[in-house]
């Protein structure tokens, strides 16, 4: 069976067993041709330079273990096992699949993902320059810039936030323009010929800028630790400005907190990096835009001939644009919680309907981007992803939150339904001030005379949520990446070159260009823990404990990132790690939390960057000194901006402060600080407290993936592959303050997108799915700033209908905006166990 596909003068196969193989041989090169777009005879090409034996092991390294992996193509696979069972057959059609079995080969040495084909290119240019004088001004002129405006406008209600787009859409007008501008004569120097300008700006130069300025826009962190430095200082706070103010001290901390992570990334690069599997879904859409503005090919894809860089350009501006209307004039476009203007009074409407306090159930909900991919992009998560995240929010939510809710649990029915805040028994704001000492240490008599910390039904199913969400993850890679994982730190033992385990074309490119020893990132883990222990000797925080924690979830929660596009934080299990260890010292918890969260977070955050820079194949030694040098950079520009607005912002972080720098967030993190360090986890979800058993989400997360596997395993073509238990678990942490208003717009688009065109429409959901994604993010964040200054920034935004209704009117008195609760408080004036009602707690 010898058939040469697309040739008409070539029979098919008369035979129907044949024949059956000639439509899956078909099948194969059908799915090269559109997934790559290339032509047939490139991947037939490709596939004359194997041996049969070299085909077989590409095939078999490719599909080995991927049996429950969701992301790997179910019909790819069948076809894989096929082509390796190929002696079973009769002699004449085994010679047949010689063809065959090569041409797969072929395909999945590329990849064996479609994403990663799509998006990536399977060859390398090692004569482009990188370490340019361009390169290195740009990248680091947009940390700096970055780091900055981030920082600054973090303080702000509402605040914006630039991020990876930003700097890569901007960047490519700069570098063009240096490009243009500058002297291209050389010189040589220590035997290099240099140049300030080496040439046209190319794809490597641009991606290396992208990962400098990805140190402070990347990731869900950035320069933490100016939250520490703005509580730490004020007034208001915890006034500790001779301390928060001292220059090494800052330094000392944000520098540690930085770059802990940084050097986890480092070791875990053969856990996260380098393993084909790992493909990180939110990197291909930067890939893709990033080789919109590099590439000259314009494969037609279903009758579309427009070029990724003109559809970029289109969508960008065109919902740039229309951005304005949700954002600033027609702000019920945002919130649509249509169904509550019928009656913005009703409890129970705004309770199950409603988009700001209420459950959400909507069928329409946004006609805002920003909004419905705040939680989860449908364009770029995994399909199986975001159905997991979606059944988890409703399965999870939506029965145990009207259960707590509706039966009063917990006094539960007194408050708002899906609120994140802490109230006392009056149904107000928990006010911390009144049961702490001067030295914000709790006052246990002021304290158990005022009010129990009382969380809605919506929160305590958040925290249930994260307590399970941390033991499923453990579990989820114990079951399904066991073989990994072990085989990972085998190597460590061994002295192995992480990269020699892996054979795909990505690898192998990468082989050309010298790896960073590990040695490199042991050095910098030791210089900055001696930092860390330098700035925490007055705190005693414990930080080589957080560092211990940090580095047992770092390799289970980047394959999940990684896997799924869901990132799993540690924030929770921090606070209540430090709340137990370290009773009543509510700054010596901030400083632990941050230790232990962010250790994670950036280790999870400059992994993704290394996997850009190894899918674009940027030197790892370049990789190592750019992230290095600007997340250096990126520690003084964020340190240098704090401390200029506390210095210089009158008023900053009050409630009435001129130009709303009233810092929400840093609020959050000092109410944080105070609730798991002075009042404490020990009286909240210790045996026999009011919501331990909440506790039990320990037990669920570790026994619920249990039977999933074993199920995945005993019918391993069937649905249950796809259930992903921290995914789905995860979906739960989307309540309090969010709620399934922010999911429900996302799961159409996921189906048709991720569903629908990526099976029936590949090759136009392979040119143009990941840069539509790319386009809108870029609009919302870019046209974000231009509004916020032109508009938002003035207060220019029109007071009218349109951006009132969603709140109930003008007066903002409708039931979704202030959450009102099922149950009147009693007539005595508080509800509980305590002898007396306080005077009330805040409004």
């Amino acid at each position: 069976m010898s058939t040469v596909y697309h040739d008409e003068a070539n029979p098919v196969p008369s035979n129907p067993a044949d024949a059956e193989m000639h439509v899956d041989q078909k099948h194969a090169l059908d799915f090269a041709d559109e997934n790559k777009g290339v032509d047939v005879t490139e991947v037939r090409e490709a596939a004359e330079h194997l041996t049969l034996e070299d085909a077989k092991r590409i095939i078999h390294d490719a599909i080995d273990g991927r049996e429950t992996d969701p992301n790997f193509d179910q019909g790819l696979l069948k076809r894989a096992n096929a082509a390796l069972n190929a002696e079973a057959l009769s002699h004449d059609v085994a010679l047949g699949l010689v063809e065959e079995i090569k041409l797969e080969a072929a395909l999945m040495d590329d990849s064996p993902y479609v994403e990663v084909r799509a998006s990536v290119s399977n060859t390398d240019d090692h004569t482009l320059p990188i370490n340019t004088f361009r390169a290195w001004f740009i990248g680091l002129a947009f940390t700096l810039v970055g780091s900055g405006i981030n920082v600054f406008f973090s303080a702000r209600n509402p605040g914006i936030v630039v991020n990876t787009f930003c700097a890569q859409v901007l960047s490519y007008p700069f570098g063009m323009l240096f490009a243009w501008a500058l002297p291209t004569k050389s010189w040589t120097m220590f035997g290099h010929r240099c140049s300030l300008n080496p040439g046209p700006f190319n794809i490597k130069e641009h991606m290396l800028i992208t990962i400098m300025a990805n140190v402070t826009f990347g990731g869900v962190t950035g320069v933490y630790s100016t939250d520490i430095i703005f509580v730490q200082r004020l007034p208001q706070f915890f006034n500790q400005n001779a301390v928060g103010g001292n220059a090494g001290y800052q330094i000392m901390l944000t520098l540690s907190t930085q770059l802990i992570g940084f050097c986890m990334a480092g070791f875990s690069r053969r856990f996260l990096v380098y393993p084909p599997a790992m493909i990180w879904p939110a990197n291909l859409a930067t890939i893709v835009l990033n080789r919109s503005f590099h590439q000259d090919t314009n494969p037609i894809a279903h009758g579309w001939k427009i070029s990724r860089l003109r559809f970029f350009t289109y969508v960008f501006f065109g919902y740039g644009m229309y951005f304005v209307l949700p954002d600033c004039i027609m702000g019920f476009l945002t919130y649509f919680n249509w169904m509550t203007w019928i009656s913005p009074q009703n409890v129970k409407l705004a309770i199950f309907t409603g988009s700001i306090s209420g459950l959400g159930i909507n069928p329409i909900t946004t006609f805002d981007w920003s909004y419905l991919s705040a939680l989860n992009n449908p364009l770029v998560t995994p399909l199986f992803s975001t159905l997991n995240l979606y059944a988890g929010a409703v399965i999870i939510g939506l029965i145990m939150i009207p259960a707590i809710y509706f039966t009063n649990t917990w006094n539960t029915g007194y408050l708002p339904i899906n609120s994140n805040h802490l109230f006392d028994n009056t149904g107000g704001r928990f006010n911390v001030s009144k049961v702490l000492n001067p030295d914000f240490t709790l006052n246990v008599q002021k304290f158990e005379g005022y009010s129990e910390a009382y969380q809605s039904a919506g929160n305590a199913v958040v925290f249930f949520a994260f307590f399970a969400v941390y033991t499923a993850t453990l579990m989820h890679i114990i079951l399904y990446y066991r073989p990994e994982v072990i085989n990972g730190f085998r190597a460590v033992m061994q002295r192995k070159n992480p990269r020699d385990a892996y054979h795909d074309v990505h690898n192998r490119l990468m082989r050309r260009y010298k790896e960073v020893p590990e040695w490199w990132f042991g050095i910098v883990l030791v210089i900055s823990l001696a930092l860390g222990i330098a700035a925490n000797e007055h705190y005693h925080t414990g930080i080589f404990f957080c560092v211990i924690m940090g580095g047992i979830f770092v390799v289970p929660v980047g394959i999940i990132v990684a896997i799924t596009n869901i990132e799993i934080t540690l924030n929770v299990i921090a606070e209540v790690i430090g709340g137990y260890t370290l009773p009543g010292r509510p700054l010596a918890v901030m400083i632990f939390k941050t230790y232990g969260f962010i250790s994670t977070a950036q280790a999870v955050g400059y992994a993704a960057d290394m996997k850009l820079g190894h899918y674009v194949k940027i030197p790892p030694r370049t990789m190592f000194t750019a992230q290095l040098i600007a997340s250096i950079l990126a520690c003084f520009a964020g340190l240098g901006v704090a401390d200029w607005q506390i210095v210089n912002i009158k008023g900053i972080c009050g409630s009435a402060q001129i130009n709303n720098f009233t810092c929400p967030g840093y609020n959050t993190f000092f109410n944080s600080a105070v609730q798991w360090g002075a009042i404490g986890p020990a009286r909240l979800y210790s045996e026999g407290k009011i919501y331990y058993p909440l506790v039990f989400g320990f037990l669920f997360g570790a026994v619920f993936p249990i039977p999933i596997y074993f199920l995945t395993r005993k019918f391993p073509n069937s649905y249950w592959k796809y259930v992903n238990t921290p995914a789905f678990i995860y979906g739960a942490l989307n309540w309090a303050p969010y709620n399934l208003s922010y999911l429900t717009p996302g799961i159409p688009i996921a189906i048709y997108f991720q569903g629908y065109l990526r099976r029936n429409r590949l090759a136009w959901w392979t040119k143009y799915n990941y840069i539509l994604a790319s386009a809108l993010t870029a609009a919302v964040s870019i046209f974000g700033v231009i509004w916020f200054f032109a508009i938002l920034y003035k207060n220019y935004a029109p007071i009218w209908w349109g951006n009132y209704i969603s709140y109930g009117g003008p007066d903002q008195d409708g039931c979704d905006a202030n959450g009102c609760p099922w149950l009147a408080i009693p007539d005595k004036g508080c509800f509980g166990p305590a002898p007396a009602c306080p005077a009330g707690g805040l409004a």
